[in-house]
């Protein structure tokens, strides 16, 4: 690997939907982008193939290649690249995910949670703020977050903080594939909004098929999002509560940590602004008043690409030893 300072560094976000690679150059600069659908029921060894596909379909000269970091949608042991267990992508439970993906590509590879390398993303795309402590949050099929403080990864006592998704909101809700019950996945994610969508439209107007067509069972949050526009009540709804949710859980993290910012990022975000509106409004109103007053509340600077940003980023913590 060259340090020089024209090296690039790939970073690739690894998601329960979407695989998405980047190349970086030594400012920060996007010099090329790739993205495909995960496929996360093709198994785990398959998806290590497409992301060795998806990072040399970059074409980036070996001699220039500092490392390829990957955020992953689960719980990993970031030492040493293993993957615990997912909940989104089946296949990866006690995985070799670094060693499998410096096989494939011949190179150094790091590896860590998903939600980890979007915080990582969002801090260094906000100017490196040393004196803030941000919290990051992805809402996508699933949530994850991130704690930023003084900038560096709060990671906890097991490697494990943040799993902001895995909040309870309903000790006595819904249970989740996490093993808990009512947890902030089960009401905010986008598969959740769907989910409630489809019960709510089931629930007044018999099977969505039967809507126009406008909402067919396994529908998408898309679909959702444009059912809700076209004046669908139940789908409208069901996106509120799910803002409310997700309002809920911030307003509980600005109770218990007193950020200066929180900042999301996902697939969620791609729901109308109303959605993001009605989330800042519900943790405003739910959260200790000089907490909310003291809160920066917002989109990422680069929603869509803080995961990979950070996962790149990840090479050169390494690199420095952190």
């Amino acid at each position: 690997m060259s340090g020089a300072s024209s090296g690039v560094r790939i970073g690739v976000d690894l998601g329960g939907t979407k695989l998405l690679a980047v190349a970086f150059g030594a400012t920060g600069a996007v010099l090329a982008e790739r993205r495909v659908e995960t496929l996360s029921g093709s198994g785990a060894d398959r998806i290590v193939e497409r992301v060795a596909e998806l990072v040399e379909s970059l074409e980036v000269p070996r001699d220039r290649l500092e490392g390829v970091g990957v955020g992953f949608a689960g719980l990993v042991d970031h030492r040493t690249g293993h993957v615990d267990s997912s909940v989104i992508l089946p296949g990866f439970d006690d995985y070799p995910l670094r060693a499998r993906l410096e096989a494939q590509l011949g190179c150094r590879v790091v590896v860590d949670n998903d939600a980890t390398a979007a915080g990582l993303g969002e801090h260094v795309a906000s100017g490196r703020n040393q004196d803030e402590l941000l919290l990051v949050l992805t809402v996508g099929t699933g949530i994850g977050g991130a704690i930023v403080h003084r900038g560096r990864i709060l990671r906890g006592a097991s490697n494990t903080s943040a799993e902001f998704g895995n909040m309870t909101i309903d000790w006595q809700g819904e249970p989740h594939s996490c093993g808990n019950r009512g947890c902030l996945n089960t009401f905010a994610s986008g598969p959740a909004i769907v989910g409630e969508a489809l019960r709510r439209t089931a629930a007044v107007g018999g099977l969505l098929a039967a809507r126009e067509g406008r909402l067919p069972a396994g529908a998408t949050l898309e679909a959702v999002a444009a059912a809700a526009a076209d004046g669908d009540d139940a789908c409208r709804q069901a996106i509120e509560r799910g803002a409310d949710a997700l309002g809920t859980g911030i307003a509980n993290l600005l109770n218990a940590f007193n950020p200066d910012r929180v900042a999301l990022a996902g697939g969620v975000l791609g729901l109308p602004p109303w959605f993001l509106e009605r989330v800042v409004a519900t943790a405003r109103g739910r959260a200790f008043g000089p907490n909310a007053r003291a809160a920066t509340i917002g989109a990422c600077r680069e929603p869509l690409l803080c995961g990979a940003r950070g996962a790149a980023e990840l090479t050169r913590e390494v690199a420095d030893g952190r």
